[in-house]
């Protein structure tokens, strides 16, 4: 079976997520797949910086992430044998604080926020290829559980570089 989209997405989690729903908000038709069931766990620190939360609210987001419950922190302590720092965080774009998110609700939150935005996120379907035309990324092979299957992006020659 062969889809068509203006964009494919190979992942859906923090940018694969924020990707599709900034294209999405331009208009364009995306497909986000990840091998993933949302919400799920992958390893991560639950701590983001300052940068991260503006990084947030930009992709419109930081709202749901709040009503997570994840707690503000004005200062953070980094340590390991030997080594410690703690300070502020510096502001970044109006944000001087950090958040503490744990991964799975994060990633819940992003999807969310991208199929709300119009992308379709497509769980449990894992890239195995990319197709190529005349040296150019036209698509990709997708698995879907066990059955095979492509994605390709519409072609749109205004938007074609040479």
């Amino acid at each position: 079976m062969v889809e068509q989209a203006d964009v494919v997405i190979a992942g859906a989690r923090c940018a694969g997520a924020v990707a599709a729903a900034t294209l999405a908000r331009r208009g364009h038709h995306v497909i986000a797949v990840d091998p993933a069931r949302f919400p799920s766990t992958t390893v991560s620190t639950h701590l983001l910086f300052a940068g991260g939360v503006a990084e947030l609210a930009r992709a419109g987001v930081l709202e749901r992430v709040e009503k997570i419950g994840a707690p503000r922190l004005s200062r953070a302590f980094i340590g390991g044998p030997g080594h410690a720092a703690a300070g502020a965080f510096n502001p970044v774009d109006g944000f001087d604080y950090g958040m503490c998110v744990r991964r799975a609700p994060l990633d819940a939150a992003l999807v969310e926020t991208a199929r709300d935005a119009g992308a379709e996120i497509r769980e449990g379907h894992r890239v195995t290829g990319v197709l190529w035309e005349n040296g150019r990324a036209v698509g990709v092979r997708v698995r879907v559980g066990e059955r095979p299957g492509r994605r390709r992006p519409r072609p749109r020659p205004e938007r074609t570089r040479p």
